[in-house]
C-alpha cells in the first residue's frame, strides 16, 4: 500500500467510525448534538459567546460571568482552533448543529496526523491501524465531554512530525509551523507538549550523536521553538500575562506530591488497563475524577507496548518505561504543567508512544514475545479486578463500585482484546483481520462513553430550549444584570448574569469570589448568599414559571414561554463614602460580606496606600451587625451613577454629586482598563477584584475602555514573525535555485 493510499485510508476509516458511533446520537437528537454538563453549559455557549466577540469586534464581553476579556477566556477553549473558525462561517446557533460533524472532522485529522507520523517508522498497512487506536483511545474518549481537548490531539502529531523533520533531514519550517499552530490552539496543552518534546528529545538522540552536535541541535530546536511561538503571540502573549497574573499559576509541589494514595493508584491503574470511562460518573474505585484518567488504545490496550518494551531498550522503550513511571507519581504528571497542578492531561502524547510501538510490534510480530505481553496484561487485569473487587468489600477502603455493569463490560473488553491479538497476528491476511477489529473496537469503545455521558438529567430539547432562550434575551437596562448563573441563557446572547461555569474567570472576578468563599470554577452559590446577587445587579428574574410580580417581557423558544420580572438590586456602579479593610470584611460570615460592600469599599494595602485613605472614614467592625439590606440597596440606587452603557470595548456613564466620592462598579478588575473623566485620564483600583475610581464633585462624564493586556505585543510579535518565515523561505529558495544540478 503506498503512503497516499494509506492516508486515504486512514481517513475514510475514521470517519467511517465517526459517523457510525456518532451519527445515532445526532440523529436521535433532531441534529441538535448535546452531552453532558460541561459540554452542555461549557462548549454550546462559550461558542456562541466567542462567535459573538469575534463578529463584533468586542474586546469585552458582558455576557461572561460579570463581564471578561474575550482573549483570555477564550484563548484555553477555542479562539485558536481552526475548528473554531469554521463556526464563524454559520450563523451564531450553528455550532450545537455542526457539534457532532465536527467531533468526527478532529477524529479523522488526528487519524490523518497520527498515520504521517506513524509512517515515519513503519509500513502503510500498520501505521493505518496505529493511527486509528490513537485516534479513538480511550483519552479521546473520556474527554468527550471536553470537545477543545479534541483539537488538541487532532494537531498533536503534526508537532511530532515538525520535530522528525527536523532531527533526519534538518528541515525547520515544518517545526516552525508545527509549534504555532499546538501553540495558537491551546496554550495550557502547549506547556506540557513543550515539556514532552524535552523528554522526547533528550531520549530520541541521546548517544546517536557527538555532544556537539547534540547542542546544536538543541539550540535550533530551540530557535525554531521560540520562533513558532511568536508567531502564535497574538493569543499566547496575553494568555500568559493572564495566567502569570493570576494566583491558580502559583507553584503547588509538597510532600504530598511524593506518592499517590491508594485510591488514586488504584484509579490510574483502571485508566491504564481498561477502555475509557466517564468522568463525571465512575463505574468503580471513585465516583468522579475530571483527571482525564485513560491511555486505552482500542483492541490491544497495552499489549503490544509491554511486547516491545520486553524486547528492546531503545529510545521508544526507554520513553515507553519513563513515562509509565512519572504516571504513577504525582510530580510526574505535575511536571507538565510545571508543578501548577496536578492532571493526567497529558496521556495523549503517551498514547501515541504507545501506538508506535504498536505499529513496531505489527510489522515483525514474530520477533516481539507478543503471547507473553498479552498473558500478563490479562494477568494484570485480572489482579485489578480481584484488588478492585476486595477493595470495595472493606469497610472504610474509600473505593467503591458504583456500576457493576459497566465496570464488567470495561473489563471484559480488555480481556477480549488481550485475548484475541495473538490469534490475529497468525496468517497471511492478518493486516486486513486487524484492520476490522480495531475499526470495531474503537467505534465500540467509544460509544461506551459517549452514550452514557448522553444519558443525562437534561435532555437535548432542555439544553436546546435554553440555548435559544438565550438567543433572544435582552437586558431591559445595561446598569442591570440578570439573576442567573446559568451559561446558555447569559452567554448564548451576551446578556450577562452574576456568575459563569468556567475554569477562565478574570483574576478580578476570582479575586472577588476568594472574598466571597466561592469556589471559582461555578459561582452557583452566588445565587443564595445574602445580598450578593442584589450588589452584583441581579434586578431581572428569569423563570417558565407563574411570574409572582409585574412581566416587563416574555421570551418564547422551542414552545416554553419565559418572563422576566424585576426586583430591586444595587446598580453596577454607585457612589460610597468609606471603606473596609479585607481582614475585617473576612472576620464576618460570607452572608453578611456582600451587605458591607453596599456601604463601603474593600481595600488591602496597597490600595490604602494608593488612595491615601487616611482621610476617609473606615467602617468598623461594630456597624456590621446593624445593617439592614433593603435599605442599604436603596440608599445605592440613590447614589447610582446615571446613563450607564456598556458595549463591546467598555462602559460610559455619568455622575454628578456634590462631593468628592468613590464610584464602585461590580465590574472585573483588569490591567486592561482605562478610565477617563471629561476626557482627562484617572487612575483605576482594585477592590477587592471590582473596580473603584475615585470621582471629584459635579457633573461628570465617565469612560472606561478595555485593551486586552499584552495584545499588542504579541500582534507585533506575530507579524515579524511571519514576516520574518516568509523572508527565510525566499532565502532558502534562491539557494535551492543557485545550487548546481547534480550529474
Amino acid at each position: 500500500m503506498s503512503t497516499k493510499r494509506g492516508m486515504l485510508v486512514t481517513v475514510a476509516c475514521a470517519a467511517i467510525i465517526g459517523i457510525v458511533t456518532f451519527g445515532c446520537a445526532i440523529w436521535q437528537s433532531d441534529g441538535f448534538f448535546t452531552l453532558v454538563t460541561d459540554f452542555n453549559q461549557q462548549q454550546i455557549p462559550f461558542t456562541a459567546a466567542a462567535w459573538e466577540g469575534v463578529r463584533s469586534g468586542s474586546s469585552w464581553l458582558w455576557g461572561v460571568d460579570l463581564g471578561a476579556s474575550l482573549i483570555t477566556t477564550f484563548s484555553f477553549y477555542n479562539l485558536g482552533s481552526p475548528f473554531f473558525w469554521l463556526t464563524l462561517l454559520f450563523p451564531k446557533d450553528g455550532f450545537p448543529v455542526l457539534a457532532g460533524w465536527l467531533f468526527i472532522l478532529k477524529y479523522m485529522i488526528a487519524a490523518g496526523g497520527g498515520y504521517a507520523y506513524l509512517r515515519r517508522f513503519g509500513r502503510s498497512e500498520t501505521a493505518v491501524i496505529g493511527a486509528l487506536v490513537y485516534a479513538f483511545s480511550g483519552f479521546q474518549a473520556t474527554n468527550l465531554m471536553f470537545n477543545h481537548f479534541h483539537d488538541v490531539v487532532a494537531f498533536f502529531p503534526l508537532l511530532m512530525i515538525g520535530l522528525e523533520e527536523y532531527l533526519e533531514e534538518n528541515r525547520k519550517s515544518g517545526l516552525i509551523l508545527s509549534v504555532f499552530l499546538n501553540c495558537l490552539v491551546n496554550y495550557f496543552f502547549f506547556i506540557q507538549e513543550t515539556v514532552f518534546l524535552v523528554i522526547y528529545f533528550v531520549l530520541r538522540t541521546w548517544q546517536q550523536e557527538d555532544p556537539r552536535q547534540l547542542v546544536r541541535r538543541a539550540g535550533g530546536c530551540v530557535l525554531c521553538g521560540l520562533w513558532g511561538v511568536c508567531m502564535a503571540g497574538i493569543l499566547f502573549v496575553p494568555s500568559m500575562l493572564y495566567v502569570l497574573e493570576g494566583d491558580r499559576s502559583r507553584v503547588t509541589l509538597s510532600l504530598s506530591w511524593l506518592f499517590y494514595q491508594p485510591a488514586d493508584l488504584l484509579h490510574i491503574l483502571k485508566g491504564i488497563l481498561l477502555p475509557a470511562d466517564t468522568m463525571e460518573g465512575l463505574s468503580a474505585v471513585m465516583q468522579y475524577n475530571f483527571n482525564s484518567t485513560s491511555c486505552y488504545l482500542p483492541l490491544f490496550g497495552i499489549g503490544p507496548a509491554l511486547a516491545y518494551v520486553m524486547k528492546k531498550r531503545d529510545w521508544l522503550g526507554k520513553l515507553l518505561m519513563f513515562l509509565a513511571v512519572l504516571s504513577f507519581f504525582p510530580f510526574g504528571s505535575g511536571l507538565f504543567l510545571l508543578f501548577t497542578g496536578l492532571y493526567q492531561r497529558w496521556w495523549y502524547m503517551w498514547t501515541l508512544m504507545m501506538a508506535l510501538a504498536t505499529v513496531r510490534v505489527l510489522e515483525q510480530p514474530e520477533e516481539y514475545p507478543v503471547k507473553k505481553a498479552a498473558l500478563f496484561y490479562g494477568g494484570m487485569t485480572a489482579l485489578f479486578t480481584l484488588g478492585l473487587w476486595g477493595a470495595a468489600h472493606l469497610e472504610n477502603s474509600g473505593i467503591h463500585i458504583y456500576d457493576g455493569h459497566r465496570i464488567r463490560v470495561l473489563i471484559l473488553t480488555a480481556v477480549a482484546g488481550a485475548a484475541l491479538q495473538p490469534l490475529l497476528l497468525r496468517g497471511q491476511r492478518r493486516k486486513l483481520l486487524l484492520l476490522g477489529m480495531a475499526c470495531a473496537f474503537c467505534a465500540g469503545t467509544t460509544a461506551m462513553t459517549l452514550y452514557p455521558y448522553r444519558d443525562h438529567e437534561w435532555s437535548p430539547q432542555e439544553v436546546k430550549t435554553l440555548y435559544r432562550t438565550g438567543l433572544k434575551l435582552k437586558t431591559p437596562d445595561d446598569q442591570y444584570r440578570f439573576n442567573s448563573t446559568e451559561n446558555l441563557l447569559m452567554m448564548t446572547g451576551n446578556t450577562g448574569g452574576i456568575g459563569a461555569f468556567s475554569s477562565t474567570l478574570e483574576n478580578g472576578s476570582y479575586r472577588f469570589n476568594q472574598l466571597m468563599s466561592i469556589h471559582f470554577v461555578s459561582n452557583t452559590l452566588g445565587r443564595i448568599l445574602p445580598g450578593l446577587p442584589q450588589l452584583l445587579g441581579a434586578k431581572y428574574e428569569i423563570s417558565e414559571d407563574e411570574a409572582s410580580g409585574t412581566i416587563l417581557a416574555s421570551v418564547e423558544a422551542e414552545g416554553t414561554t419565559f418572563r422576566i420580572t424585576e426586583r430591586d438590586a444595587c446598580p453596577i456602579g454607585f457612589a460610597l463614602d468609606r471603606w473596609v479593610s479585607e481582614e475585617d470584611l473576612l472576620s464576618v460570615p460570607r452572608e453578611q460580606r456582600a451587605v458591607v460592600l453596599m456601604n463601603a469599599f474593600v481595600a488591602d494595602g496597597q490600595t490604602k496606600e494608593r488612595l491615601n485613605l487616611g482621610t476617609v472614614p473606615r467602617m468598623g467592625t461594630e456597624e456590621f451587625a446593624g445593617l439592614d439590606q433593603e435599605e442599604c440597596v436603596r440608599r445605592t440606587i440613590q447614589d447610582s451613577v446615571t446613563d450607564f452603557e456598556r458595549g463591546g470595548k467598555g462602559f460610559v456613564c455619568r455622575t454628578g454629586w456634590e462631593r468628592d466620592r468613590f464610584v464602585y462598579f461590580s465590574v472585573p478588575y483588569d490591567r486592561g482598563w482605562s478610565a477617563e473623566i471629561d476626557g482627562e485620564k484617572t487612575e483605576i483600583f482594585s477592590s477587592g477584584g471590582m473596580i473603584v475610581v475615585p470621582v471629584p464633585a459635579g457633573k461628570h462624564r465617565l469612560e472606561f475602555a478595555y485593551h486586552t493586556p499584552g495584545f499588542l505585543t504579541g500582534a507585533a510579535a506575530s507579524a515579524a514573525s511571519f514576516a520574518a518565515l516568509f523572508l527565510y523561505w525566499i532565502r532558502a529558495g534562491r539557494k535551492g535555485k543557485k545550487r548546481p544540478e547534480r550529474t
